[in-house]
């Protein structure tokens, strides 16, 4: 399998409340999941929109990720809370796992999220 590297423009960062998320699609086409960046406390991160137990995306409703009363990702299928820093799951059926992450850095306001082909293939191929 070939391994290339990919970047995408994921918005504008000023446009992101804190705390906030925002979806994006995952080039190329044919995977079934996307991907989300998230601000909270004044970092940032981006993720795969896919629950390591579940096999799903996390949010049934765009853009909506976030706990409102702490910083931890919520998983609306079952219920599974993941730390929004490191992904990795606090609570629920998947604790300890974690999930995917994906680069991000901010030029000029564009929130730019990369990532290696091969680290999103396995997210969707995990057991």
């Amino acid at each position: 399998m070939q391994i290339s590297r990919v970047e995408i423009d994921a918005g504008s960062l000023a446009s992101l409340p804190d705390p906030g998320a925002r979806e994006f699609v995952l080039p190329p086409n044919g995977f079934a999941f996307g991907g989300f960046v998230v601000l909270c406390q004044g970092q940032v991160r981006a993720f795969v929109n896919l629950c390591p137990h579940a096999r799903r995306p996390l949010n049934f409703s765009p853009d909506v990720f976030l706990d409102r009363n702490r910083p931890e990702i919520i998983c609306t299928g079952h219920g599974a809370r993941f730390n929004a820093d490191n992904g990795i799951c606090v609570s629920g059926p998947c604790i300890g796992q974690r999930l995917t992450a994906l680069d991000v850095r901010v030029r000029n306001d564009t929130l730019l999220v990369s990532w290696d082909s091969s680290a999103v293939a396995g997210a969707r191929n995990r057991p």
